[in-house]
């Protein structure tokens, strides 16, 4: 058996932040990590395979529709009026 892996360990092998992994834990019960002392491991063969039986296609829920119209800001190239020298 591997050492278990550490949280920052996992963020990167899965390439997630802290909030997607908290919210991973929350919401899926086969996420196979384990609290050890207050702190959340991983053994490395269990998360592999975890990792592989997930879906590598969105959950139609999950998916933004593109039509909406973008909100906030817009990007700063080419947005502004060309200025004319007198």
């Amino acid at each position: 058996m591997q050492p278990l892996m550490e949280t920052d360990e996992i963020f990167a092998y899965l390439g997630i932040g802290q909030t997607t992994f908290y919210r991973i834990i929350a919401d899926d019960d086969t996420f196979p990590v384990r609290k050890i002392r207050g702190r959340w491991k991983a053994d490395p063969e269990e998360l592999k395979e975890w990792f592989r039986h997930q879906r590598s296609t969105p959950d139609h829920r999950n998916v933004v529709e593109i039509t909406r119209p973008r909100r906030g800001r817009p990007p700063l190239n080419r947005t502004s009026p060309k200025r004319q020298v007198k």
